[in-house]
């Protein structure tokens, strides 16, 4: 009776092992399907994967983001905090690093294709917010056959999609790090300020030595388009409808508003 009690006991512990062996197993099913559902959600949206980096100097931050779109994954490292030049803000002054992946191409380089919508920090009238609209990508030179025909199909996915990329347009201190101060400043001398990697922005005093009130001022600024470097100016007015107001002294100029600071005379 004994033996048979032992073997009875023996089977239930095997019965017991093997219930609860299918109730893992049935548990791990469920937990892939939520994750698939999950999945599908993220699709065709802009997700944020960092905070923002102040780069080298803070006239400049930056700001990465992941952009999925159906089987494309766009990902973009851009500047998303700019200083005030005064001019409308163009796609190159994002600076944007953008790779683009999918499920049968690796992570390659592409130039992302949008617009900014209108706002008067867009058009260089104000400070404020601004907002990049991605309506695609383009494949950049050097890209293989595949990489092509990869980029126009993502940039088909994106066209209509809606995703955009937030900026900020915020005032220019004269004495903030990456801004050089000049006096009677060429372009050619701010090409050669700009040459350092710390260097993005200049304003120019030019005094006037009979009416000093008439001096004029200017912002010279860097900009990058398809590998070439050139350096743009934008002359500074002083009104009451102007975002910039300036006061000039026998010492220099200050300046309020979406420039901020003080130039001092030579």
């Amino acid at each position: 009776m004994r033996k048979n009690w032992k073997k009875i006991v023996s089977l239930l512990l095997a019965a017991s092992m093997a219930m609860s062996m299918n109730v893992a197993t049935f548990a791990e099913e469920i937990h892939d399907e939520v994750a698939e559902e999950v999945a599908v959600e993220e699709v065709a949206s802009v997700e944020e994967i960092s905070g923002n980096a102040v780069s080298d100097n803070d006239s400049i931050s930056l700001s990465a983001c992941v952009i999925k779109q159906g089987e494309y994954s766009i990902r973009v490292s851009y500047n998303n905090i700019l200083s005030y030049t005064g001019k409308a803000i163009k796609v190159e002054d994002l600076a944007a690093k953008v790779e683009l992946s999918s499920n049968s191409v690796k992570a390659f380089s592409v130039a992302l294709v949008g617009k900014f919508a209108k706002s008067d920090a867009a058009k260089g009238k104000a400070v404020g917010a601004a907002t990049f609209n991605v309506t695609g990508v383009k494949a950049v030179k050097g890209a293989t056959k595949d990489q092509k025909k990869a980029a126009k199909a993502a940039a088909k996915a994106l066209k209509k999609a809606g995703n955009a990329l937030k900026v900020t347009v915020k005032a220019l201190n004269v004495s903030g790090n990456g801004v050089v101060s000049g006096n009677y400043a060429k372009p050619k001398d701010a090409k050669n300020a700009f040459a350092s990697a710390s260097a993005n922005y200049m304003v120019n005093v030019k005094k006037n030595a009979k009416k000093v009130e008439k001096s004029k001022l200017t912002v010279l600024f860097k900009q990058t388009k398809n590998g070439k470097k050139k350096v743009l100016t934008v002359n500074v007015k002083n009104s009451k409808k102007s975002p910039v107001t300036y006061t000039v002294s026998a010492g220099g100029v200050t300046l309020k508003g979406a420039i901020e600071g003080y130039i001092p005379f030579k």
